[in-house]
């Protein structure tokens, strides 16, 4: 089988992309309606306009008004789902939080940006906080808008760029805020974060780089914990806000403690450097850190670190270049192929001594569901049914779990004309945690379900 397709992969993670069933919802609240402690949704932009966002207003926003606002741009427009998720952290360190109901993947970056701008005149009208110390956070095609609009707005003072590196090169001088960035060890992004990471110059802004052990989602909530430490740090240091000296103790004896934990464990030399490096980006310029800067360097210098930076550059080119081999492969070898060579990769993570180089056939894997599903639904939309059963195959080889093979199963039983397989595939979908109604909504083809009892009750059974 030899499917000649012109899939456009590799600008994939590289257009701006972006960016809510809720406990309230209103629209054009004045800020004495604002509900503090829960999600109000649907807030429009303005009165002619189908744009909205969310917003939670911390229990400290009753004795205080100026607090710090964060933006979040979720690549689904999943506003709520987003701040349900970091909520807490709004109540931990009393901030604001909004998040986009507009900004996804696939709208175009001057709309996003007009979007934005809109959405902050709007919360300029209806609710105090500190203008000075406004921030942002995406995650995917959300932190390259998120990095993309602060760049060009000095108005945002910080941002949180979640599994997406810079969306171009801006240079340096163009650059004025706090940078916070995360990755997951297996998100196929991940190799976007460490090349920013390694070739990052140190004196330019305020940074940090820091990661956990999963796929290509927005972070747990201590990586974005973390962050907001960072940048209340950052805040003290700008003298945006009173230096909290107390704070600052406390977290550096909590640095200190893991590495002397480290040094008693015998753990992997870069594990300290990584906390040096922590410590220097978090409180240099709050506390004395000759100390940490002269360990630091000795650390950098060993051989044990040297062969350890070479090896993750070389991850990285092999990692590239495997990519870029099974993207050609998807479109010329058949099914029998793609399961013998999917076989071999699994069984290679599973014998690997090095953790690593499973971690990197892993974001392989992750990559490959990526290309797969867009060549799946590139098939879909032109209704070549042979192209498409092939291409779903090779998505449930890497990424069988996810809800998405199943929303591309239903989508083949509506070209078939098969309507119950469809539905049954919709809800095998919801039952593995399938959270876009409006995904359902807006594809063409299940048009004809739309009047369906069957169909109407799995559209209310989804958790938003």
């Amino acid at each position: 089988m030899n499917f000649k397709y012109i899939l456009i992969i590799f600008s994939c993670c590289m257009i701006f992309n972006s960016a809510c069933k809720s406990d309230q919802k209103k629209e054009n609240l004045p800020v004495n309606d604002f509900q503090i402690g829960i999600i109000v949704d649907n807030i429009k932009i303005n009165a002619n306009s189908s744009e909205s966002f969310c917003v939670y207003l911390p229990e400290q926003y009753k004795v205080q008004k100026d607090l710090p606002l964060m933006i979040f741009l979720d690549p689904k427009a999943a506003g709520v789902r987003t701040l349900r998720k970091y909520s807490a952290l709004a109540e931990k360190y009393g901030y604001i939080f909004v998040a986009s109901n507009f900004s996804r993947n696939g709208i175009a970056y001057q709309l996003i940006e007009q979007h934005i701008d809109k959405l902050i005149e709007k919360i300029n009208n209806v609710i105090s906080y500190d203008r000075k110390r406004i921030y942002m956070a995406g995650f995917s095609g959300g932190a390259r808008v998120a990095q993309t609009y602060a760049t060009n707005n000095s108005s945002i003072v910080g941002i949180i760029m979640c599994s997406a590196g810079f969306a171009e090169d801006f240079g340096a001088n163009k650059l004025h805020y706090d940078l916070f960035a995360i990755a997951g060890f297996k998100d196929f992004n991940y190799n976007e974060i460490v090349g920013l990471e390694l070739n990052f110059p140190d004196s330019v802004i305020e940074h940090h780089f820091s990661y956990f052990s999963d796929k290509h989602k927005w972070p747990p909530i201590v990586n974005i914990d973390e962050a907001l430490l960072f940048f209340s740090l950052g805040a003290m240091k700008k003298n945006l806000i009173s230096k909290n000296q107390i704070l600052i103790n406390n977290e550096i004896n909590l640095l200190n403690a893991k590495i002397q934990r480290n040094q008693e464990n015998n753990a992997l030399t870069y594990k300290n450097l990584a906390l040096y490096e922590k410590m220097i980006h978090f409180f240099g310029g709050l506390f004395d850190m000759n100390e940490y800067k002269i360990l630091y360097d000795e650390l950098k210098n060993t051989k044990e670190i040297k062969d350890y930076v070479k090896k993750r550059y070389d991850l990285i080119a092999v990692e590239d270049k495997m990519k870029s081999y099974y993207v050609e492969k998807i479109q010329t070898e058949n099914t029998k192929w793609w399961i013998e060579e999917i076989a071999k990769i699994n069984k290679s993570i599973i014998s690997s001594k090095d953790e690593n180089d499973s971690l990197m056939k892993l974001r392989v894997l992750g990559y490959m569901s990526l290309v797969s599903f867009m060549a799946s639904e590139q098939a879909l939309n032109q209704k070549n049914i042979p192209a498409s059963e092939h291409f779903i195959t090779i998505y449930k080889l890497v990424d069988e779990i996810n809800p998405d093979y199943n929303y591309l199963l239903a989508r083949l039983a509506m070209l078939k004309g098969d309507e119950m397989a469809a539905i049954k595939q919709i809800g095998l979908a919801i039952e593995k945690g399938f959270e876009e109604p409006d995904k359902l909504r807006n594809t063409k083809v299940f048009g004809d379900l739309t009047n369906k009892p069957e169909w109407l009750n799995l559209i209310k059974s989804i958790k938003e």
